[in-house]
């Protein structure tokens, strides 16, 4: 006789081998005619009858025992911001020993078995009754409650003084976990843009001073995440100065001045020589905004075509000074 290989297998097996008394026998199993080996059977009582040619009766009882289930309870913690790592834990009343597997690998016979350090990924929670009955229990799927990504084009920010700049901003929430993303900086930074979720998109700005931009998401789990963008400004110090200018009033170059930059804080001084070394045009600590330039009059007159002399001395606003000097041709 032979019990239960594997839960619900009814793969049972009573053989009856008689001797005595006068053969042909012929066998019984619970009032039905078999032959001396009977298989398939499910696990319960059987009463085996033997019959000989005298018509001699022997009868007793068989039970093919059933293999016993475990139960096991699963609990599981998904991925998060205050849990780095997943985790499973198993439960049970493992009375029998049977060995416990978590995607084939073995985890022991303890009651409770916690596995740890697990990433988001799909698991299969199985027992070993025997070499040839492994039960599958559950399907576990750890997530990882974070699965969201944002991404920043640029990555730094990178500006002339003075100069704005536009930020764009990818976000990708397959599953909808993203409750609100927020920013903030000392800078002067707004949204030009907003998705469909009412998340900004597109973020603008300018400053005059090296900072970064701080991107808040909060999640709805309330897991909060905070991404730092920097700023980086740069003062321009190189400048291009024009030697020609016709100041002939035909409104077209008719003014020699130094275009406009941002960086700088102050026109020091704006002085102009004539080829002698005379100073015909002079102006100092001048807002650099509102210059207008030399028109090419020295008392109130134009000077001759020629080539002059200009001396400028600059302060930029990180505080560093520059002087420029070069040649200025007046041409009619």
């Amino acid at each position: 006789m032979s019990d239960e290989t594997c839960i619900d297998f009814n793969d049972g097996t009573i053989s009856l081998n008689a001797f005595g008394g006068e053969p042909p026998y012929n066998y019984f199993l619970n009032g039905l005619t078999v032959s001396s080996t009977v298989t398939d059977l499910e696990p319960g009582n059987y009463v085996y009858l033997v019959v000989d040619n005298f018509g001699c009766e022997y009868t007793n009882t068989i039970n093919i025992d059933s293999v016993d289930s475990l139960t096991l309870e699963v609990s599981q913690q998904n991925i998060s911001c205050d849990n780095p790592n997943g985790q499973i834990e198993i439960v049970s009343n493992n009375i029998n020993g049977y060995e416990i597997l978590l995607n084939g690998d073995s985890y022991g016979l303890d009651n409770t078995i916690s596995i740890n350090n697990l990433s988001a990924a799909d698991y299969t929670i199985q027992y070993v009754i025997n070499d040839e009955c492994i039960e599958d229990v559950e399907n576990i799927t750890i997530l990882d409650e974070g699965l969201f990504e944002i991404n920043f084009n640029p990555e730094i920010i990178k500006i002339n003084f003075g100069e704005y700049f536009s930020l764009n901003i990818t976000i990708s929430d397959p599953d909808g976990i993203i409750q609100s993303i927020d920013w903030d900086s000392n800078s002067n930074v707004q949204c030009d843009l907003f998705n469909e979720e009412s998340f900004c998109t597109v973020l603008s700005g300018t400053s005059n001073q090296d900072d970064f931009i701080t991107l808040i998401t909060t999640l709805n789990n309330g897991c909060i995440y905070e991404y730092f963008i920097p700023i980086e400004v740069e003062i321009v110090t190189d400048l291009t100065i024009p030697n020609i200018f016709s100041p002939n009033g035909d409104g077209t170059n008719d003014v020699f001045t130094i275009k406009t930059n941002p960086s700088i804080l102050e026109i020091n001084s704006f002085s102009i020589y004539d080829r002698w070394g005379n100073r015909i045009f002079d102006q100092d600590n001048i807002n650099p905004m509102t210059f207008m330039g030399w028109d090419g009059r020295f008392n109130n007159n134009y000077v001759q075509p020629g080539v002059y002399v200009y001396s400028i001395l600059l302060t930029f606003i990180d505080g560093q000074t520059k002087q420029l000097y070069g040649d200025l041709t007046i041409v009619k």
